[in-house]
């Protein structure tokens, strides 16, 4: 897989265009075509709009016994430097993107 990187759009809406946000959730939001057609207009604006940039991301996937996954970063800027998490990192979390199931009940009972 190979794919290039593009810069983190940090867009955050002011006073008047929260305002217009809000009065659209309330109104043609609730219109499932226009809702959908209207959603993904703001997703490409305030998320997918970033500049693509030199750097790209080359990534092999071994499908074999042991399951492989390694990762080559191109033209990596000499400022820029590697971080590595734990855990999954999110760079946006999405509260629709359904953090709950039904096993969490079960989690939370033991």
């Amino acid at each position: 897989i190979e794919a290039p990187f593009t810069e983190l759009s940090r867009h955050l809406p002011s006073p008047v265009q929260f305002l217009v946000l809000r009065l659209l959730a309330l109104t043609l939001f609730r219109s499932v075509r226009l809702g959908v057609v209207l959603k993904r207009l703001l997703v490409r604006i305030a998320i997918s709009r970033g500049a693509r940039i030199r750097v790209r991301l080359h990534r092999r996937i071994n499908l074999g016994a042991k399951l492989e996954i390694v990762d080559r970063i191109d033209g990596l800027p000499k400022r820029w430097r590697r971080l590595s998490f734990r855990m999954p990192f999110a760079a946006m979390p999405m509260a629709s993107a359904g953090y709950w199931q039904p096993q969490d009940e079960q989690w939370f009972r033991d």
